[in-house]
């Protein structure tokens, strides 16, 4: 085996354990996330990192069970990394604004509202600055995904989600007030 170049061996290597470590790494993964796309790119990951060091591979005394250490490491690192984006993320498709002292105007009082649902629309959105009715218009009306509205706005997805939050959170608010306002008149 020592007479191959590294590139014949890394063939083999491939060819040999490949399916082998793709699934472990999906035994790994599957109490977590047991999608193909995740568990095919710690594999991939895996495979590239032997690459880098198949020189060093050529003479180890236990190859299969670098390629698991490795593999564990890579989806361990993965996964951390995963729940760190998630823990941050606020997924804007199922934001929810309420919390225990705010009643959700959408079930409770919208339907209960007796005025002009369109005049009602028409005062919230005149009450938005320029910069967050181009948002809700762009986000809302036009549905330009997020990551397209990041770079339009030249700021980060995170910066774009706290946007958004924060508009839906106001045009609630303003509704809220201006319906409360039309129960007083």
């Amino acid at each position: 085996m020592h007479d191959k170049s590294n590139e014949q061996f890394y063939e083999e290597l491939c060819d040999e354990y490949y399916e082998k470590v793709y699934f472990y790494c999906l035994r790994m993964a599957s109490r977590h996330d047991n999608s193909r796309d995740f568990v095919g790119e710690c594999t991939q990951e895996t495979f590239l990192e032997a690459g880098k060091q198949i020189s060093k591979l050529r003479n180890h005394p236990n190859v299969q069970g670098w390629l698991y250490v490795t593999a564990r490491n890579i989806v361990n690192y993965s996964l951390r990394k995963m729940y760190k984006k998630k823990k941050h993320e606020i997924n804007m498709d199922y934001m929810d604004l309420d919390t225990e002292n705010e009643s959700d105007f959408v079930t409770d009082e919208l339907f209960d509202y007796h005025g002009d649902l369109d005049e009602l629309c028409i005062k919230v959105l005149e009450s938005l600055d320029a910069g967050e009715y181009d948002l809700y218009v762009d986000y809302y009306k036009n549905k330009i995904p997020a990551v397209e509205l990041a770079e339009k706005y030249n700021i980060s997805k995170t910066a774009l989600t706290t946007r958004v939050y924060r508009l839906k959170r106001k045009i609630k608010l303003i509704a809220k007030c201006l319906m409360d306002n039309s129960k007083n008149n």
